[in-house]
């Protein structure tokens, strides 16, 4: 479930980032633009960004000394971090994640806005930029579903009137290779879960486009938009300790285990949406520098 019918989130996140970056350049990109553009993300990403490590950094120091056992040993102890502790903190603690782990995919998102002045001139012809992104995608260079994207922003392709004619074909291949990747060996397995990978970001952007031409689903739950960011930022340490209390509290059994592994994160996001309300009502700049400006 984890690793196998969900990993074609973050793909599809960095290509719609990769879009919208590079929405509205289609005749140029210029240092005006580059400039104008990353300055807003001081605000929606670099900001944000600082300050749930730090928050996860305080988070962590007072539960190690407070509830110590309800930490899993893997971090250093806070109260003993050197300056460069403290700096890495930021950018990779181990594993390749900062302290908010979740925060990667912004950290990572804030180096391809830099780079962005870079990947313009690579993708700004329409076919030289398929090309590129192509070898991206062969090579599995890093960041190649964010070029994806741009190339699409670039050249104004409907991306998601071209998902909506495949989708169903794609959903069909998508679970079919998560069942066949389950049987093959590392070097097989990385190229099939790469295609079911792409697969996936297809059928759910064909998917949801069918959706929206409905219309109602996507206003019925427009309340929630503005919570999307917060949950994301905020759940990890929280849903950890919720696991660690699960375990400790209930039965060690396989339906045990199956229930609070659907249970939990129901119970974390619906939390996350309550406190996400009360600061809109309490402290709403608070919780608009946190989120960016969104909602």
């Amino acid at each position: 479930m984890s690793y196998g019918l969900c990993a074609s989130a973050v793909p599809l996140f960095f290509l719609i980032s990769g879009f919208l970056y590079f929405k509205g350049c289609e005749s140029q990109f210029g240092l005006k633009d580059y400039i104008n553009k990353n300055k807003k993300r001081l605000r929606t990403l670099v900001l944000p960004y600082i300050l749930w490590n730090i928050f996860t950094l305080l988070l962590f120091g007072a539960i190690q000394t407070l509830m110590p056992h309800m930490m899993s040993g893997k971090h250093a102890l806070i109260a003993d971090y050197s300056f460069r502790d403290w700096l890495m903190a930021f950018w990779n603690t181990g594993e390749g994640f900062p302290i908010n782990g979740p925060m990667w995919f912004i950290r990572d998102l804030i180096v391809l806005s830099v780079l962005s002045i870079l990947i313009y001139p690579l993708i700004r012809n329409k076919l030289i930029g398929l090309f590129i992104v192509i070898l991206f995608f062969a090579f599995g260079i890093r960041g190649e579903y964010f070029i994806l994207g741009a190339w699409l922003g670039v050249h104004g392709i409907d991306f998601v009137n071209h998902c909506k004619k495949i989708w169903i074909i794609a959903i069909i291949g998508y679970f079919v290779l998560v069942g066949i990747n389950m049987a093959l060996d590392d070097t097989i397995h990385n190229v099939i879960k790469s295609i079911h990978e792409f697969l996936g970001v297809i059928a759910i952007t064909g998917l949801f486009g069918r959706i929206y031409e409905r219309g109602e689903i996507g206003r019925n739950v427009l309340f929630l938009s503005g919570t999307t960011f917060f949950i994301y930022a905020f759940h990890q340490q929280p849903l950890l300790m919720m696991c660690k209390l699960w375990k400790k509290f209930m039965p060690s059994s396989d339906i045990f285990d199956i229930t609070g592994y659907f249970l939990l994160p129901f119970v974390i996001i619906a939390i996350s949406v309550l406190l996400y309300i009360s600061m809109q009502r309490i402290a709403p700049k608070t919780l608009a520098v946190l989120t960016g400006g969104r909602g």
